[in-house]
């Protein structure tokens, strides 16, 4: 929970401080009052300097506000203790390949000597009726540069920012602006929304906590988010919260529903000098604050006897600590704090009772009785440091969380800026669902179709989007979700279910007569059951029946749920989600020579598989709907085969391969 002791004292320092800050400036122009330089151009100085002190210090004020992703997080997975299973379960895993070294060098394995992730982004500007171009609503130059500058922050070049060279790391993601939007039409990537006439967020900006004062965030996503699975959201509000905390920032972890994915700024954060968004966008990616797991302390001014500030033989204020911060354990670096082992653990340097306002480099870190050796430079620290740097371990971090819960941004289709074309007609199904039957945030249901020309990332079903039935065949344009087949091989059909803790099943029908009903003795493909996180992937060698319908779409129908949910094609989800898709098969019947030439024929008798081939058979496999392997024959050489399977009303699928090269697919029932 927020430490409402902190925040309380926060906001009383903050508010001695402007008081501070009053009485000086004011005390200067009550000096320039009195001792008026003659000259006009020396009185400008004069009161610049007077302005300029005073601004400093409100500068100050701002810039000491925290990111809100850890007590955003905290609130998430207490309401999603299943998406908190899958964090901690994902952490374990990246502790143990820590440890054997395997992190680094999978990681190293799967990137490409200069390779950068892309990840497509749309920046949506919340303005409340400022004039275009001020801090509170950004214009579209100074948010490309913003963009640019935090870019040269994952990449090393930026101004005194370290990389791989002198004692820093390089994270290979870029944040690109997209040029489409969700209707195909052409964006810069900058969304405009005009919230003047919403009091709620006039008044007090943008929250995450619908509890406390200002406009929820999950109101604006909901009415103005664009489709997660495809694009990375940064909302910029002119003034931002979690709970009663103030912040800078926030941003959701990868993983559990991407309907939560987004990152939240406020606009004084959101400028070229700012580090904010390259450290919320490391939460994006998995990293974690050095000081993570410290408990809070408490602390304020010491004074004398006559009430002045005491400061140090270096001229820092002096703090009276009454609670000292608590240092992270950090009895094992690969799961303890940050995860990291080259981050040293440090308390957060904002913690009234350690810090005022001061960068210390050079002092000694509370936590290892030694001098700092970067971690208060970090990207991800709380600091009065320039942050200057990623470590090599938050880099093998982010990137491992990259590769598995970001491949549908790195790899979205938005970024060829072409919107995709989907018209197709079709017949309509004879039944669709209605309802997610228990409406929870379960992180069930399907999140890749690849077949062919298809390659669509969806987000699991939950309760923010409610999609339990997502129809692709209607115009969608930001993915590619139909395809054509041929009718005489096969087609690799791949399902990825959601990585949840659950025991998944998933179904997939092609309605291969297109008279709008699916059929679960000759039109199911594939059907599997207790799938697993770590087996997400179902594949099936699809080869369409003789009998289907050629040269025009048909429905494809794909269903994931629960193991032991009973999926039917027209039954509403109990748990998960049902997607529809479209599927041409085309007619690529053989000429009389091709056929004499490659000619396989495959019939059944009883439960007797029967082959025979023009040309010498070179191997067989016979799979199951589900791709279970059921029977796999090598060197076979011969012009005909047969298996008894000793099986009843059973659908199986039976590639033959002929030494001449050619293969032949084809499904049966035994």
């Amino acid at each position: 929970m927020i430490n409402k002791s902190i925040y309380i004292i926060r906001k009383i320092s903050a508010i001695f401080f402007l008081i501070n800050y009053v009485l000086v400036t004011y005390y200067w122009f009550v000096f320039l009052d009195l001792y008026q330089p003659k000259n006009l151009i020396m009185k400008k100085i004069y009161y610049l300097c007077a302005l300029l002190f005073a601004a400093n210090g409100a500068y100050a004020q701002e810039n000491a506000l925290e990111c809100g992703t850890d007590y955003l997080m905290e609130e998430y997975f207490n309401k999603n203790p299943e998406a908190k299973k899958q964090h901690d379960s994902f952490n374990l895993e990246l502790s143990r390949l820590a440890k054997s070294g395997e992190l680094s060098r999978n990681v190293n394995s799967r990137i490409q000597q200069g390779q950068v992730y892309e990840i497509p982004i749309v920046v949506h500007v919340l303005s409340k009726g400022d004039a275009l171009g001020t801090e509170n609503n950004l214009n579209d130059q100074q948010i490309i540069d913003w963009i640019d500058y935090t870019n040269k922050i994952f990449d090393g070049t930026g101004d005194r920012m370290l990389n791989e060279t002198n004692g820093g790391a390089v994270i290979p993601v870029k944040l690109v602006l997209v040029k489409i939007d969700p209707k195909g039409k052409p964006t810069n990537g900058i969304n405009r929304i005009d919230l003047s006439g919403n009091e709620n967020y006039v008044q007090y900006g943008i929250n995450s906590n619908s509890n406390f004062n200002g406009l929820h965030d999950v109101e604006v996503v909901k009415e103005y988010g664009w489709e997660s699975t495809k694009y990375y959201n940064i909302y910029v509000a002119y003034k931002s919260a979690v709970g009663a905390e103030a912040t800078n920032g926030y941003a959701f972890f990868p993983g559990g529903s991407q309907s939560n994915d987004r990152t939240v700024m406020s606009g004084s954060a959101s400028l070229v000098g700012q580090q904010t968004l390259a450290h919320e966008f490391g939460h994006a990616l998995g990293v974690f604050h050095p000081h993570q797991g410290y408990v809070a302390g408490e602390g304020k001014y010491a004074r004398d006897g006559n009430g002045q500030y005491i400061r140090d033989e270096n001229g820092d204020y002096v703090i009276n600590v009454t609670k000292p911060a608590v240092c992270p354990v950090n009895n094992d670096c690969t799961i303890d704090g940050d995860g990291v082992c080259d981050t040293e653990p440090i308390l957060s340097l904002y913690d009234t009772s350690v810090n005022i306002f001061r960068c210390l480099t050079g002092r000694i870190n509370q936590c290892t009785g030694s001098p700092y050796v970067g971690a208060e430079q970090n990207v991800m620290s709380y600091t009065y440091c320039f942050r200057n740097r990623f470590t090599p371990g938050q880099m093998d971090r982010a990137m491992a969380q990259l590769l598995r819960y970001r491949e549908n941004l790195y790899t979205s289709p938005v970024l060829d800026n072409q919107a995709k074309d989907n018209n197709v007609s079709l017949i309509s199904p004879s039944c669709s669902p209605t309802a997610n039957e228990r409406m929870g945030n379960f992180i069930i249901g399907t999140v890749n179709v690849n077949f062919n020309e298809i390659n669509n990332w969806t987000n699991p079903y939950n309760t923010l989007e409610n999609n339990f039935y997502k129809d692709f065949t209607k115009g969608y344009v930001l993915a590619k979700t139909t395809t054509t087949i041929p009718n005489n091989t096969s087609t690799k059909l791949n399902i990825k279910t959601s990585d949840t803790g659950y025991l998944l099943a998933t179904k997939v029908y092609i309605d291969y007569n297109n008279d709008g009903v699916f059929s679960e003795i000759d039109e199911l493909v594939l059907s599997k059951n207790g799938i697993s996180r770590d087996n997400s992937v179902t594949s099936v060698d699809v080869t369409p029946p003789s009998n289907a319908v050629f040269n025009t779409p048909l429905r494809m129908r794909v269903i994931s749920d629960l193991s032991n949910v009973n999926i039917t094609p027209c039954g509403n989800p109990r748990f998960g989600d049902v997607e529809d898709y479209a599927v041409t098969i085309k007619d690529e019947t053989l000429s009389t020579d091709d056929l004499k030439r490659k000619k396989v024929e495959i019939v059944t008798n009883n439960s007797t598989l029967l082959v025979n081939a023009n040309d010498l058979i070179s191997n067989i496999t016979i799979t199951d709907i589900t791709g279970r392997l059921i029977y796999k024959g090598d060197n076979i050489n011969k012009n005909n085969f047969y298996k008894d399977l000793n099986t009843k009303n059973q659908i199986y699928i039976v590639v033959v391969s002929l030494k001449n090269g050619t293969k032949h697919s084809q499904k049966v029932m035994l």
